[in-house]
């Protein structure tokens, strides 16, 4: 579901907004790679379903879907190294919490 415009984020947009992403990535995945839209899915780390790249894909489209609900330019990746990402952003729901701190 397309949000609209200049939306307030709150927690279920924010969600909707990583779960549209992982459309994304799905609709770059094989059939049998395809990621469940989980809260708690392990996006990344040891036991995650994602590669750096795959997550880079993931977090410029959730930055880039939060300007076009928001109208804030975020950057999820400011202080971070691949190896930060990979556990800052290790399921949606931990990915959720970092885009309601910048866009408050």
């Amino acid at each position: 579901a397309l949000l609209s415009s200049r939306a307030v984020m709150d927690r279920q947009t924010a969600f909707e907004i990583v779960y549209e992403a992982i459309d994304i990535l799905n609709g770059q995945r094989s059939p049998d790679a395809q990621l469940m839209k989980s809260a708690d899915l392990v996006l990344s780390g040891d036991d995650g379903t994602l590669d750096s790249l795959a997550l880079t894909t993931l977090v410029l489209a959730v930055e880039r879907r939060v300007k076009e609900v928001t109208g804030k330019e975020i950057d999820l990746m400011a202080s971070s190294t691949v190896d930060d990402a990979m556990s800052t952003f290790r399921t949606p729901t931990a990915l959720v919490e970092v885009i309601l701190q910048q866009v408050a």
